[in-house]
């Protein structure tokens, strides 16, 4: 028998989380499925009045402090994120959960100075650059350690791909401390311990009645055992991602941003077609470093979300990006200095 519950909505994580959330929820009967649904949006057969929808996870924290959702599913550590600049008693971690355990630590590249002497003497200079996904974070760690001068570059993810040109610190969460080798990265200092949690906003669990929705998942969620997840693993290709930037880039060299994700494809055609097809960038295994096919043509690969503003800060001489992401950076940045080469269709 259906049992009626107020109307109540449910964050859910896409990505990483998606399908070990959908087999937690499962009890629900919310028709949440795997990765590969196409269904943004799910209502209970069980608990009529409950709904759920699916969110970017780092927004999730934000969207149940602000109450468009009584509860939230997410990585701890987005959590702590908002958390560590804008403290809201109006979001609750109600439980942790026994996936995507994972650490946030801040490193650097395997081949610079890591000791803090070098950081220190960096700060009476340019300041220490330091990049991630976790700006707040990276602010609150930067103050605890009082460094006088530095500068934060949030990125939406790829924050390997940085040191020691782009960045001389960055904030990555892994699974484990082994995880950074691959990527040429070493750690500095475990920044934030976590895993998925179950958040709540405060005020829904007053005024309404979570009990039907929380007990069959509580319930089930003691016979579970820690799951493995695909949380964030880099290129296992290690001869090829950990090619060492050239220290000696001429003036007359240039910097190239190349995407990954979804423009791949269509950019590894188009550079294919040109001659200038990196070895390695089409590649299964991927890298964030390919190798160039030109003398003096120094690449990387990134997000396309963050090549405008790279470019801008001249991190980047020329990148491959979405019209989109160009359209919004100009949006917030009228007076870049971004220009628009061509249009590759």
């Amino acid at each position: 028998m259906a049992t009626d519950v107020p109307s109540l909505r449910i964050a859910l994580p896409k990505g990483r989380f998606q399908e070990a959330a959908a087999r937690l929820l499962a009890p629900l009967d919310l028709g949440y499925l795997s990765e590969d649904t196409r269904n943004y949006r799910f209502a209970s057969t069980k608990l009529p009045g409950l709904s759920a929808k699916l969110v970017h996870e780092k927004d999730i924290p934000v969207q149940v402090a602000l109450g468009h959702y009584s509860l939230g599913i997410c990585g701890r550590e987005w959590v702590e994120e908002l958390r560590s600049k804008y403290a809201s008693p109006d979001l609750v971690l109600l439980q942790e959960l026994p996936l995507g355990q994972s650490m946030v630590y801040v490193a650097y590249s395997r081949f610079g100075d890591p000791s803090w002497e070098a950081l220190r003497a960096r700060r009476e200079g340019d300041g220490i650059r330091i990049a991630g996904e976790f700006p707040n974070l990276a602010e609150a760690f930067a103050l605890r350690e009082r460094l006088r001068r530095f500068r934060i570059f949030p990125l939406w993810g790829a924050a390997e791909a940085y040191p020691p040109e782009g960045a001389d610190l960055v904030l990555v969460a892994v699974k484990d401390e082994d995880a950074l080798a691959p990527a040429g990265l070493a750690p500095l200092a475990p920044l934030l311990e976590a895993s998925a949690c179950i958040i709540a906003h405060s005020p829904s669990l007053s005024r309404r009645n979570l009990v039907p929705v929380l007990a069959p998942l509580l319930a089930d969620l003691a016979l579970r055992q820690p799951e493995e997840d695909s949380l964030l693993s880099f290129s296992p290709n290690g001869e090829l991602s950990m090619v060492f930037p050239d220290p000696d880039q001429g003036p007359s060299d240039l910097r190239l941003a190349l995407p990954d994700g979804s423009l791949l494809g269509v950019v590894s055609a188009i550079l294919d077609r040109a001659g200038l097809l990196p070895s390695g960038y089409a590649s299964p295994l991927g890298t964030r470093r390919p190798l160039s096919p030109e003398p003096g043509l120094h690449i990387k690969v990134i997000r396309p979300h963050d090549m405008p503003l790279q470019v801008a800060n001249g991190h980047f001489d020329l990148a491959i990006t979405g019209m989109d992401r160009l359209e919004e950076h100009r949006a917030r940045f009228p007076y870049s200095p971004v220009a628009t080469l061509a249009d590759l269709g």
